[in-house]
């Protein structure tokens, strides 16, 4: 086997090659973990929404079970009221 010449344009080529697919690694590893930092983000959202969501309902729930009878019926007929509402809209809007 010969000796292997290291002149200094081979050295020079071979330090942007090295110097190029570093950045280019980097360059990916940073775009991965800003596409799951913003996948955690968004999970997190959705966890906050749902923890939300839950504390809201058993509030109102709590709320509807201490209430007067009256306003137990007086809730109960608005929901039936928007509810049938809603069904119309929608009922109306499909086969537009």
């Amino acid at each position: 086997m010969g000796k292997v010449i290291l002149t200094s344009d081979r050295a020079f080529v071979y330090a942007q090659i090295v110097g190029t697919l570093s950045i280019m690694l980097l360059g990916v590893c940073a775009s991965l973990a800003l596409v799951f930092l913003a996948l955690w983000a968004v999970a997190q959202f959705l966890l906050l929404l749902i923890a939300s969501l839950v504390e809201c309902f058993s509030q109102v729930g709590t709320l509807f079970n201490s209430a007067d009878p009256f306003i137990r019926f007086l809730v109960l007929l608005c929901l039936a009221t928007a509810g049938y509402w809603i069904a119309r809209k929608v009922k109306s809007t499909r086969y537009a």
